[in-house]
């Protein structure tokens, strides 16, 4: 048995969230986050649709997908503005 597989054989939700790429708008800046091998990835994302991995910010591997806004809101609070004035999930 997988070690993310259930006692009833179904997928749990960390494997079915392998990979998924999740858009978060930080402070009017796209971005999106995955999960890869137990760890979040952090990726600034251009409007052509190619993506740079965020070496400097390591998102605990225990925060779950709805805590991501309030990590992220932490660490670029300093680019909130009127116009964009939290972190947002997009997908």
């Amino acid at each position: 048995m997988s070690a993310y597989a259930s006692s009833d054989n179904k997928r749990s939700n960390w494997e079915h969230k392998e990979h998924e790429v999740i858009r978060i708008n930080v402070f009017g800046r796209a971005m999106s986050v995955r999960r890869v091998g137990g760890e979040w990835q952090l990726f600034n994302e251009s409007q052509t649709g190619m993506c740079a991995r965020v070496y400097d910010v390591v998102i605990p591997p225990e925060l779950t997908e709805d805590e991501l806004p309030g990590f992220l809101d932490d660490i670029y609070h300093e680019h909130a503005s009127e116009r964009h004035p939290s972190v947002v999930i997009e997908s």
